[in-house]
């Protein structure tokens, strides 16, 4: 077994350990698979876990800003039963971009809104319910269209669908972009 480098009292015993550290300039702690000393409480992980540990860490910092995690990103590419390099090409971004983001480089905001304009299952979804809720407003209001595309645009509406998103939620800027609107606010 391993000694441990702090105390050199007994063997480190694996375990799940909660590790810091910092992305960016942010501090995070993760649980990963480690080794701790029963005497000192030392921890630490071996160095084949150490692009999982960093992955992790990334997938921390994204989840706080927002960003698709590289979970996220390999869900959605296997949703729609892709390779890397396929799901790259229909999303419009290098092979190289879509294997990095799922071992853990973060993506630029750029890619992300790529990703997601390309995978949302909110964004099908959305657009089938504002047929419906366009649809209800038609036959209701004499045929006449109301201004939906302005709600949207400020990013509040009001629906009588009871599964359409709720007026505190707010459109996505992909999104709103969609419907050649602007996201004011």
């Amino acid at each position: 077994m391993n000694k441990c480098i702090q105390c050199g009292q007994t063997d480190l015993v694996a375990k799940t350990v909660r590790l810091d550290g910092e992305v960016r300039g942010e501090h995070y702690t993760v649980e990963i698979p480690g080794l701790e000393c029963p005497i000192c409480g030392y921890k630490t992980i071996e160095g084949p876990m150490m692009p999982e540990y960093r992955r992790l860490l990334a997938d921390r910092y994204r989840a706080t800003h927002g960003i698709l995690t590289s979970e996220d990103i390999r869900a959605r590419r296997k949703r729609l039963g892709m390779n890397q390099p396929k799901f790259a090409q229909y999303v419009g971004v290098g092979a190289a971009t879509v294997k990095r983001a799922e071992m853990g480089k973060i993506q630029d905001r750029h890619t992300d809104e790529a990703i997601r304009r390309k995978t949302d299952l909110a964004c099908s979804a959305t657009a089938n319910r504002i047929g419906r809720f366009e649809a209800i407003v038609t036959s209701t209001n004499g045929g006449h269209r109301m201004p939906f595309l302005e709600d949207v645009a400020q990013q509040t509406y009001d629906s009588p669908v009871p599964d359409f998103p709720s007026p505190q939620r707010s459109v996505p800027a992909y999104l709103a972009s969609m419907f050649h609107a602007s996201t004011r606010g």
